[in-house]
């Protein structure tokens, strides 16, 4: 009866077990009768089938845990049979204080970690936000959104990357340049060579990393057909404007 009595106060220092009614110890001892009858073969295989299933990390913790558990469990029984119950109840009591101590601290430095990674993502965000706006700045009537300032702010001088290589117009380039420059057969063989080399690494690559999302090619797509606006660089500064031809033909046309 001492041993249960100290699985029951071990079951509260855990956390899983509140108010201890007759049913829960008549469920606790039931468990712990069918878990002793186990062979230790299926339990190794459980637990090498739990460690499979998880993560490397999160398994090597959940197992330490564990470990810690049934080390506390048995030293728990251990002084309930060395000690005496006055001695016994003194340790177990002061065991229980310094374990919520314990938990308290550990879970008021894990909360203030959290806010301080939640504060710097949200000032980073910001940041960002203002540093889109100044980026990007629309004195024309039509409103931009977010994936139209963030491709935008990219720059005039961004270029995104072609869903296919355009082999015709590199070769053409690479002769036209051979042509004007006069190059000896030498030399251009050997431009033609390290050229069809790069061409042909790059397409017979499997995957192309797009540096533009699929909102930012419809927007981008959307822009191109926009006929109310002009996008020019900004006289002073690397920001990007936008702005009605309009008042772009207007201010062009008026008597300085």
């Amino acid at each position: 009866m001492r041993e249960l009595s100290v699985y029951l106060h071990y079951l509260c220092l855990q956390g899983e077990v509140e108010v201890i009614t007759p049913r829960d110890v008549v469920s606790i001892v039931c468990s712990q009768q069918i878990q002793t009858q186990e062979e230790p073969q299926q339990q190794q295989q459980q637990q090498q089938q739990q460690q499979q299933r998880q993560p490397g990390l999160i398994s090597s913790h959940r197992s330490e845990l564990n470990s810690i558990s049934v080390k506390l469990y048995e030293m728990h029984q251990h002084l309930a049979l060395v000690l005496s119950e006055e001695d016994f109840s003194v340790c177990d009591r002061i065991t229980c204080v310094q374990a919520n101590s314990i938990k308290q601290h550990c879970t008021q430095k894990q909360q203030q970690k959290f806010e301080k990674l939640i504060n710097a993502q949200t000032k980073q965000r910001e940041q960002n936000s203002i540093e889109l706006k100044k980026a990007v700045v629309n004195v024309s009537n039509i409103d931009l959104s977010p994936a139209a300032t963030s491709i935008l702010s990219k720059g005039l001088n961004f270029a995104p990357t072609p869903r296919r290589v355009p082999i015709e117009t590199v070769i053409g380039s690479v002769e036209e340049c051979i042509s004007r420059n006069k190059l000896n057969s030498i030399d251009a063989e050997t431009i033609r060579q390290d050229v069809a080399v790069l061409v042909r690494r790059t397409t017979t690559s499997s995957t192309t990393t797009s540096n533009v999302s699929r909102d930012e090619w419809v927007v981008l797509n959307e822009l191109r057909r926009e006929e109310r606006i002009f996008i020019l660089p900004a006289d002073k500064g690397n920001a990007t404007v936008v702005v009605n031809k309009s008042d772009y033909y207007d201010k062009m046309t008026s008597p300085q």
